[in-house]
């Protein structure tokens, strides 16, 4: 659907802040964290230093105390960006911290920020149990008109009620998507930026919400381009280049507003990382609406076959997986894995999914098999974690016929189900409707779960929960859940 274009606010106009995810393995920041802050520039004027106080606490307060209270400064860039590196934390630790124009104690502004440190992901010696989240799709503009943000949060309302230590936010988080001729062709990443702040006054409980965990948020889709759109880039002859130069404007304002790992990638064309959460448990975020793939609406074929990652970033997933081998990978993507590669119609409504490149698809599969057949001492072991769907679903692998591991689908924030594609079957999944019409009309729906990474059974197990909204209520309910083991 094409939507209107909104009038862009230059900055934010409430304080928040995102505590990011750890760094890669082996930086500067392993034992760190990134807090990512949006402020008015026109109370705190590009180049005014904020302070971040931060100490062991508890959810929900600043700090009180001078004791144990660690200071780290930044300085407000364009449209009101800071990010503050916070280092030498403590693993398995819960911190609380706030922002301060003159770094006193009391002197706070916006909300108080929490995150909470993982466990040393080089090594353990008890069980570790590490909660989560993963949603997308928040839905916010122009068909959900914002009369009420109450009903937009009721899925951020749960968390924040029920806080997980890290998040996986996979992508149109404001769906400011249109036709690609409603964009013009910005020069600074800034204008488009700013698309994200006009979400946050509107919805405070999403906004504190977020600021209660440590965030992934992985751009796609409807950010910065259309949906379904083709972000490849040089673009086959005769084809509108917009798209990628959309996509390449939404990078750099992704890892400019958030607290994201540095990209693996060095020509600037994807965004993709890997980071350890335990020893067993590796977290690899892949990209979908890089640079580098196929042109999606193009023929497939056995002789000539298209790649959903581009080959750059399929080698770099492959070599990911293998070189150092742990129990348990978590793909992280806005894309998910499971449906048949039949085009339903309106084409060309699936041409950025993967199941447009089945001969990709199958080839990462036969990859895979063939490595744990010949090669495969420990296996490796996947785990395909998405949105980009409007439900929420998990499967232990019985239907996934590209690869038979399990998938997880988070999505819905937002108010549409969406009609589900030939092959879209899990062993639990919410609305299980097929086609349009589809019921219920909202839902308003994430996944979260937890990982238990036990050293002394030797064993690592991913618990999943579907948490859908309650029909003409405000709350949120478990429609099923599931877990999975995998030994070491």
């Amino acid at each position: 659907m094409v939507e209107a274009r909104r009038d862009l606010v230059v900055a934010p106009s409430v304080t928040y802040s995102i505590p990011g995810t750890r760094a890669p393995l082996g930086s500067t920041l392993a034992d760190g964290c990134t807090i990512a802050s949006g402020v008015d520039p026109s109370a705190y004027p590009v180049g005014t230093t904020l302070h971040l106080g931060f100490a062991p606490g508890t959810i929900g307060d600043f700090p009180s105390s001078a004791t144990g209270v660690q200071w780290v400064s930044a300085i407000v860039g364009n449209h009101g960006v800071l990010k503050h590196e916070v280092q030498n934390l403590t693993a398995l630790t819960q911190y609380i911290a706030g922002l301060s124009p003159t770094g006193t104690l009391g002197d706070w502004i916006g909300n108080p920020i929490a995150f909470r440190t993982m466990a040393d992901p080089t090594s353990i010696t008890e069980s570790v149990t590490i909660s989560w989240a993963l949603g997308s799709c928040q839905y916010w503009w122009v068909n959900n008109p914002p009369t009420s943000g109450t009903k937009f949060e009721y899925a951020w309302q749960d968390i924040l009620s029920n806080p997980v230590d890290i998040l996986w936010d996979v992508g149109d988080f404001h769906y400011q998507g249109g036709s690609s001729s409603s964009y013009g062709d910005p020069t600074e990443w800034q204008t488009w930026a700013a698309m994200y702040w006009a979400q946050m006054p509107n919805l405070p409980v999403m906004m504190q919400a977020r600021a209660l965990m440590i965030e992934d948020q992985i751009s796609d889709d409807h950010e910065f381009s259309s949906n379904n759109g083709e972000s490849a880039l040089p673009v086959p002859p005769g084809e509108d280049d917009k798209q990628g130069l959309h996509r390449q404007t939404q990078m750099e304002a992704s890892q400019n507003i958030f607290a994201l790992p540095d990209t693996e990638d060095t020509s600037g064309r994807g965004m993709y990382y890997t980071y350890l959460l335990t020893p067993h448990v590796r977290v690899i975020v892949v990209d979908g609406e890089s640079l580098d793939p196929s042109w999606g609406a193009y023929a497939d074929s056995n002789i000539n076959p298209k790649t959903f990652l581009g080959s750059p970033q399929t080698n770099w997933l492959k070599a990911i997986l293998t070189t150092k081998i742990v129990p348990l990978n978590l793909i992280i993507s806005g894309k998910a894995w499971i449906a048949d590669d039949i085009a339903d119609p309106p084409l060309p409504e699936d041409t950025d999914k993967i199941w447009a490149y089945p001969y990709w698809r199958s080839g990462f599969y036969q990859w895979l098999q063939q490595w744990n057949e010949t090669e495969g001492n420990p296996q490796v072991n996947i785990v395909w974690m998405a949105g980009d769907r409007h439900f929420v679903a998990y499967d232990d692998g019985t239907n996934n016929s590209w690869g038979g591991f399990p998938c997880v689908v988070g999505s819905g924030w937002c108010e549409k189900p969406l009609e589900r594609r030939t092959g879209e079957n899990y062993i639990h999944w919410y609305p299980q409707g097929n086609f349009p019409p589809v019921s219920p009309d909202t839902v308003f729906q994430y996944a979260r779960g937890a990982i238990v990474d036990d050293p002394v059974s030797r064993t690592v197990t991913l618990s999943v929960t579907l948490m859908i909204n309650v029909l003409n209520t405000d709350s949120m309910t478990a429609f099923a859940s599931a877990s999975k083991t995998w030994s070491y």
